[in-house]
């Protein structure tokens, strides 16, 4: 069995330890157990976060015991792989991480994003977020390649698959009217 990922990807794995993962399940459960410790909790949040609680410990625990496994396989832009006569191309994307990858079925024009592309549950709401304003501009880039790819299906990272390529339009014309703006505004010395 291979495992396979972007470069930057494996790159990202390669500097986190084995106790990294395991020590950021444990600081989301210490933050739970502080959020039990407030007496102002609704029986119902009380409830959700003993649940969050057990399943931030269950997952800790596990992240602990998993064997440190690097990617054995790694790409930068695109790789093909076939089973059968069936193409699956992997690429190269920026979303909300960098070195992500994205899965494209050229036959069925089919394009699985990941969170390269996200949606709200009905597909029409609010943009695709980041905490990284670095990202926007390779962002865009990315959304770009994909808009140019032959697609009659979009399966996004969150949402219902999508038909056609409104919503991942929508979310280039926003982040290029963003960044836009921002190179306006600093044009003007803001």
């Amino acid at each position: 069995m291979r495992i396979v990922s972007t470069i930057a990807t494996r790159d990202y794995l390669k500097r986190m330890g084995p106790g990294f993962f395991a020590a950021s399940a444990e600081a989301s459960a210490a933050r739970t157990r502080g959020e039990l410790a407030k007496t102002t909790l609704t029986d119902d949040e009380r409830r959700q976060n003993e649940r969050d609680l057990a399943a931030a410990t269950t997952l800790a625990r596990e992240m602990a015991e998993v064997p440190h496994v690097l990617p054995d396989v790694a790409f930068e832009g695109s790789l093909s792989l076939w089973s059968g006569g069936r193409e699956l191309r992997l690429l190269t994307a920026t979303g909300d991480a960098t070195g992500s990858a994205v899965l494209y079925l050229p036959a069925e024009k089919i394009l699985a994003t990941g969170d390269v592309l996200v949606s709200p549950e009905d597909g029409h709401g609010p943009p695709p977020w980041t905490t990284n304003s670095y990202a926007i501009t390779p962002w865009l880039t990315s959304l770009r390649e994909l808009a140019a790819l032959d697609l009659k299906v979009i399966v996004p990272g969150q949402g219902p698959a999508m038909h056609d390529k409104a919503y991942l339009e929508r979310t280039i014309d926003l982040y290029a009217a963003i960044l836009d703006q921002v190179h306006a505004a600093l044009e003007r010395g803001l």
